[in-house]
């Protein structure tokens, strides 16, 4: 429990290519094979906007 709280402590900031790349890194580095994301915009559409930006990296 102790590492997934440190986890949540993790923060990807960039451009969509720039964050795709870092959490494509940060996965490998840990053997996950998916990583859970949370976009903290405010606006629902910003959200939508900041994951689609991310996946399209």
């Amino acid at each position: 429990m102790h590492r997934l709280a440190d986890m949540m402590r993790i923060t990807a900031v960039g451009t969509g290519a720039q964050t795709r790349a870092w959490l494509e890194t940060f996965a490998t580095s840990l053997g996950a094979d998916e990583v859970i994301t949370a976009h903290g915009a405010l606006e629902p559409a910003a959200r939508v906007n900041s994951v689609r930006l991310t996946a399209a990296g």
